[in-house]
């Protein structure tokens, strides 16, 4: 691929990365996604999707659309 033969592009993302911003913006980054899910998890003690399918259509498309 272009961008992994590119030793200019490596060298700035290798640069970049070991800043200590890029720790933070990563962290965060996984905060919001954890965020998201704990969010949109459904709140029933179990999860029986085949009783409500239209929650279950939700969900799919809310992680995989």
């Amino acid at each position: 691929m272009y961008v992994f033969e590119n030793p200019v592009l490596q060298r700035e993302l290798l640069a970049n990365l070991r800043m200590a911003r890029a720790f933070f913006l990563l962290l965060f980054y996984l905060a919001l996604l954890g965020g998201v899910v704990y969010l949109a998890w459904p709140s029933d003690r179990t999860l029986d999707l085949t009783r409500n399918p239209e929650a279950a259509k939700r969900l799919v498309n809310l992680f995989f659309l």
